[in-house]
């Protein structure tokens, strides 16, 4: 058996419906889908895996059940395995020449970087990494929540906005509460 791995599937076999694919986009896509219902290839048991950021970035026909192309999601990290990565980070970052760990802003722990993290895939928490290596800063609280909707749009959709929720103003509410003299309180 033989398997061939391809990455950035959303470049290759992008989500747009055929009417917006360029003529190389579009003889990828069916090109993948022949191959899908080719016998010879079938019975040959290789497999071809293809990476993407979501299945939603991955053109339909692909996505279809018709298309005898098997999708398998990669699940998002828990806080547990967010946490070990980050200390995988910490520690494999020092052995890179000239690598020092990971730098943190004072009073900014690993605990809380792996926290702020939450809904990022592990390679996304590496990318923080390096990109606060590149601007020459600390990893802090700012920079992983800059990058994180960076990453977000990326990877689900470029308009996606991304809205703090605010704390909503406090309100009082008066409510008289009576007893219905079956032990039950009503407004």
């Amino acid at each position: 058996m033989t398997a061939s791995a391809v990455d950035y599937g959303e470049s290759l076999f992008p989500a747009p419906g055929w009417g917006q694919l360029t003529g190389e986009q579009s003889n990828c896509v069916v090109t993948l889908l022949n191959w899908a219902k080719d016998p010879t290839i079938s019975a040959l048991s290789n497999a071809i895996i293809l990476v993407a950021d979501s299945f939603i970035c991955v053109n339909e026909a692909i996505r279809s059940s018709a298309s005898r192309i098997e999708l398998v999601e990669i699940l998002l990290p828990t806080p547990e395995e967010r946490q070990d990565f980050v200390e995988y980070i910490d520690r494999t970052s020092k052995d890179e020449p000239g690598g020092k760990g990971l730098i943190l802003e004072k009073g900014f722990t690993q605990a809380q970087f792996a926290h702020l993290t939450a809904g990022l895939k592990k390679l996304n928490l590496d990318d923080i990494r390096l990109t606060a290596e590149q601007l020459g800063k600390p990893i802090g609280a700012d920079i992983v929540k800059r990058r994180k909707q960076e990453l977000q749009r990326q990877s689900f959709n470029p308009q996606l906005v991304v809205r703090k929720i605010r704390e909503l103003p406090k309100m009082s509410v008066n409510c008289d509460v009576e007893d219905d003299g079956r032990g039950r309180e009503v407004l």
